[in-house]
Protein backbone atom coordinates (compact mmCIF):
# COMPACT_ATOMS: atom_id res chain seq x y z
CA UNK A 1 0.00 0.00 0.00
CA UNK A 2 2.54 2.28 1.03
CA UNK A 3 4.79 1.25 -1.45
CA UNK A 4 1.94 2.31 -4.00
CA UNK A 5 1.50 5.52 -2.52
CA UNK A 6 4.72 6.40 -2.86
CA UNK A 7 4.87 5.46 -6.57
CA UNK A 8 2.08 7.57 -6.88
CA UNK A 9 3.86 10.94 -5.30
CA UNK A 10 6.82 10.84 -7.98
CA UNK A 11 4.61 10.01 -10.58
CA UNK A 12 3.13 13.12 -9.94
CA UNK A 13 6.51 14.91 -10.04
CA UNK A 14 6.92 13.22 -13.21
CA UNK A 15 9.33 10.78 -12.21
CA UNK A 16 10.04 6.96 -12.53
CA UNK A 17 11.17 5.55 -9.26
CA UNK A 18 12.86 2.17 -8.77
CA UNK A 19 11.74 0.41 -5.53
CA UNK A 20 14.75 -2.21 -3.87
CA UNK A 21 12.64 -3.96 -1.10
CA UNK A 22 16.17 -4.86 1.48
CA UNK A 23 16.52 -6.31 4.76
CA UNK A 24 15.75 -3.97 7.39
CA UNK A 25 19.42 -2.99 8.71
CA UNK A 26 20.90 -2.99 5.35
CA UNK A 27 18.68 -0.48 3.61
CA UNK A 28 18.73 1.76 6.10
CA UNK A 29 22.85 2.13 6.41
CA UNK A 30 22.94 1.89 2.54
CA UNK A 31 20.05 5.10 2.08
CA UNK A 32 21.99 6.81 4.91
CA UNK A 33 25.11 6.63 2.45
CA UNK A 34 23.89 7.39 -0.23
CA UNK A 35 22.90 4.44 -3.13
CA UNK A 36 19.16 5.67 -2.55
CA UNK A 37 17.41 8.90 -2.94
CA UNK A 38 15.21 7.86 0.42
CA UNK A 39 13.83 4.69 2.38
CA UNK A 40 10.02 3.94 3.69
CA UNK A 41 8.33 3.28 5.68
CA UNK A 42 9.52 5.03 8.79
CA UNK A 43 8.14 5.91 12.35
CA UNK A 44 9.93 9.41 13.48
CA UNK A 45 12.36 8.72 16.50
CA UNK A 46 15.39 10.89 17.99
CA UNK A 47 17.69 8.71 16.88
CA UNK A 48 16.73 8.70 13.57
CA UNK A 49 15.91 12.14 13.42
CA UNK A 50 19.68 13.09 13.90
CA UNK A 51 19.95 11.39 10.31
CA UNK A 52 17.07 11.55 8.33
CA UNK A 53 15.28 14.44 7.02
CA UNK A 54 11.20 12.98 7.25
CA UNK A 55 8.20 13.90 5.05
CA UNK A 56 5.03 14.50 5.58
CA UNK A 57 2.92 11.46 7.03
CA UNK A 58 2.63 9.20 4.09
CA UNK A 59 0.33 6.94 6.51
CA UNK A 60 -1.32 7.45 10.02
CA UNK A 61 -1.60 4.32 11.69
CA UNK A 62 -2.62 2.94 15.08
CA UNK A 63 -1.34 0.23 16.71
CA UNK A 64 -3.11 -2.59 19.19
CA UNK A 65 -2.37 -5.79 20.41
CA UNK A 66 -3.70 -8.70 18.27
CA UNK A 67 -4.29 -12.00 20.06
CA UNK A 68 -5.76 -15.77 19.43
CA UNK A 69 -9.80 -14.98 18.99
CA UNK A 70 -9.46 -17.78 22.10
CA UNK A 71 -7.49 -15.41 24.28
CA UNK A 72 -8.35 -14.28 27.62
CA UNK A 73 -6.06 -11.28 27.17
CA UNK A 74 -8.43 -8.11 27.06
CA UNK A 75 -7.53 -4.39 27.95
CA UNK A 76 -7.81 -5.21 31.64
CA UNK A 77 -5.65 -7.59 31.58
CA UNK A 78 -2.88 -5.74 29.82
CA UNK A 79 -2.92 -3.14 32.35
CA UNK A 80 -0.44 -5.20 34.24
CA UNK A 81 1.14 -7.57 31.43
CA UNK A 82 3.77 -8.33 33.57
CA UNK A 83 5.30 -11.78 31.92
CA UNK A 84 3.94 -11.45 28.68
CA UNK A 85 5.81 -11.87 25.70
CA UNK A 86 4.77 -10.09 22.26
CA UNK A 87 6.31 -9.83 18.89
CA UNK A 88 6.93 -6.52 16.84
CA UNK A 89 9.38 -7.25 14.18
CA UNK A 90 13.13 -5.83 13.79
CA UNK A 91 13.41 -2.32 12.50
CA UNK A 92 9.63 -1.76 14.15
CA UNK A 93 10.14 1.26 16.56
CA UNK A 94 7.34 2.89 18.63
CA UNK A 95 7.36 6.90 19.29
CA UNK A 96 8.49 8.30 21.88
CA UNK A 97 5.18 8.24 24.03
CA UNK A 98 5.06 7.24 27.58
CA UNK A 99 1.81 5.08 27.16
CA UNK A 100 3.99 2.89 25.11
CA UNK A 101 6.79 2.37 26.56
CA UNK A 102 5.38 1.85 30.21
CA UNK A 103 3.12 -1.01 28.71
CA UNK A 104 5.32 -2.99 27.03
CA UNK A 105 8.71 -1.64 27.71
CA UNK A 106 9.49 -4.39 30.54
CA UNK A 107 8.06 -6.93 28.19
CA UNK A 108 9.96 -9.87 26.79
CA UNK A 109 9.87 -9.34 22.90
CA UNK A 110 10.52 -10.95 19.66
CA UNK A 111 12.09 -9.55 16.73
CA UNK A 112 11.90 -11.96 13.70
CA UNK A 113 12.05 -10.22 10.29
CA UNK A 114 8.77 -10.02 9.22
CA UNK A 115 5.21 -9.19 10.41
CA UNK A 116 4.34 -12.40 8.90
CA UNK A 117 6.72 -14.50 11.45
CA UNK A 118 5.01 -12.60 14.25
CA UNK A 119 1.69 -14.23 13.05
CA UNK A 120 3.13 -17.50 12.82
CA UNK A 121 4.41 -17.44 16.61
CA UNK A 122 1.20 -16.27 17.72
CA UNK A 123 -0.38 -18.90 15.82
CA UNK A 124 2.44 -21.83 17.31
CA UNK A 125 1.58 -20.25 20.99
CA UNK A 126 4.97 -18.68 20.95
CA UNK A 127 3.99 -15.35 21.91
CA UNK A 128 0.75 -14.12 23.96
CA UNK A 129 -0.07 -11.11 21.25
CA UNK A 130 1.33 -9.15 18.14
CA UNK A 131 1.90 -4.85 18.00
CA UNK A 132 0.38 -4.12 14.81
CA UNK A 133 -2.29 -2.17 13.03
CA UNK A 134 -5.81 -3.48 11.63
CA UNK A 135 -4.74 -2.96 7.96
CA UNK A 136 -1.52 -5.30 8.56
CA UNK A 137 -3.21 -7.69 10.54
CA UNK A 138 -5.71 -8.65 7.92
CA UNK A 139 -3.67 -8.70 5.00
CA UNK A 140 -1.20 -10.62 6.91
CA UNK A 141 -3.60 -13.08 8.22
CA UNK A 142 -3.74 -13.68 4.42
CA UNK A 143 -0.12 -15.48 3.96
CA UNK A 144 0.03 -17.75 6.84
CA UNK A 145 0.96 -21.03 6.25
CA UNK A 146 -1.11 -21.62 9.72
CA UNK A 147 -4.48 -20.72 9.96
CA UNK A 148 -5.67 -18.46 12.78
CA UNK A 149 -8.58 -16.64 14.43
CA UNK A 150 -7.39 -13.35 15.39
CA UNK A 151 -9.04 -10.18 17.27
CA UNK A 152 -7.94 -7.06 18.32
CA UNK A 153 -7.97 -5.60 21.82
CA UNK A 154 -9.36 -2.52 22.26
CA UNK A 155 -6.34 -0.82 23.44
CA UNK A 156 -4.25 1.55 21.44
CA UNK A 157 -0.50 1.29 22.38
CA UNK A 158 0.87 3.63 19.96
CA UNK A 159 -0.66 6.09 17.67
CA UNK A 160 2.07 6.62 14.76
CA UNK A 161 2.62 8.19 11.38
CA UNK A 162 4.91 6.54 8.67
CA UNK A 163 7.09 8.53 6.66
CA UNK A 164 9.47 8.18 3.42
CA UNK A 165 12.87 9.62 4.89
CA UNK A 166 15.86 11.35 3.10
CA UNK A 167 19.65 11.15 4.18
CA UNK A 168 20.48 14.76 6.13
CA UNK A 169 24.00 14.22 4.87
CA UNK A 170 23.29 14.52 1.19
CA UNK A 171 22.52 18.29 0.08
CA UNK A 172 20.15 17.33 -2.05
CA UNK A 173 17.92 15.57 0.13
CA UNK A 174 16.62 19.05 1.55
CA UNK A 175 15.32 19.86 -2.17
CA UNK A 176 13.76 16.25 -2.21
CA UNK A 177 11.84 16.35 0.40
CA UNK A 178 10.24 19.87 -0.81
CA UNK A 179 8.90 18.56 -3.87
CA UNK A 180 7.76 15.36 -2.04
CA UNK A 181 5.84 16.69 0.42
CA UNK A 182 4.12 19.09 -2.20
CA UNK A 183 3.40 16.41 -4.06
CA UNK A 184 1.82 14.21 -1.34
CA UNK A 185 -0.45 17.02 -0.63
CA UNK A 186 -1.59 17.05 -3.96
CA UNK A 187 -2.18 13.49 -4.21
CA UNK A 188 -4.06 13.57 -0.91
CA UNK A 189 -6.31 15.89 -1.78
CA UNK A 190 -7.64 13.72 -4.71
CA UNK A 191 -9.85 10.08 -4.65
CA UNK A 192 -6.94 8.70 -5.55
CA UNK A 193 -5.16 8.33 -2.58
CA UNK A 194 -7.96 6.86 -0.87
CA UNK A 195 -8.63 4.60 -3.58
CA UNK A 196 -5.31 3.14 -3.32
CA UNK A 197 -5.81 2.42 0.19
CA UNK A 198 -9.20 0.35 -0.62
CA UNK A 199 -7.70 -1.49 -3.72
CA UNK A 200 -5.58 -3.25 -0.75
CA UNK A 201 -8.02 -3.53 1.95
CA UNK A 202 -8.97 -7.27 2.20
Amino acid sequence: MITDIVREVFQLLGREVDVSFRPWKRGYRETLAGKYVATFPYVRTAERTADFLYSEPVLRTAMRPFVKAGSALDADSLKDPAGLRYCYPLGYELTDTAAAKTLIGSLERETPATMTRCFELLAHGRVDFVLTEPIQARITKKRLQTPIDLKAIDLVVDKTTLHVIFPRRHQESAAALRRFNKALRRLKATPRYNAIMERHLP
